[in-house]
């Protein structure tokens, strides 16, 4: 069953930012609600640049109690 339970604050387009920018980012992903507790989730994304998309969706999930992260990207 997929569930969107993780949203993004509106941000500029990070693929204008150089590597250094872009980890110095604030985290800017939310749990919408659903509760994770326990539970693995699997995130998908598109593209792995510098990884701090899927760092800090994995912090947020952790913070929120998951029990396992892991992740698919399509292209590096």
């Amino acid at each position: 069953m997929s569930t969107k339970i993780l949203q993004v604050k509106p941000k500029e387009q990070l693929s204008k930012l150089n590597r250094r920018q872009r980890l110095k980012k604030e985290n800017l992903f939310y749990l919408t609600g659903s509760s994770i507790e326990n539970k693995s989730v699997l995130l998908l994304d598109d593209v792995y640049t510098t990884g701090t998309t899927l760092h800090q969706t994995a912090a947020v999930l952790y913070e929120a109690g998951a029990k396992k992260v892991n992740s698919i990207t399509l292209a590096r």
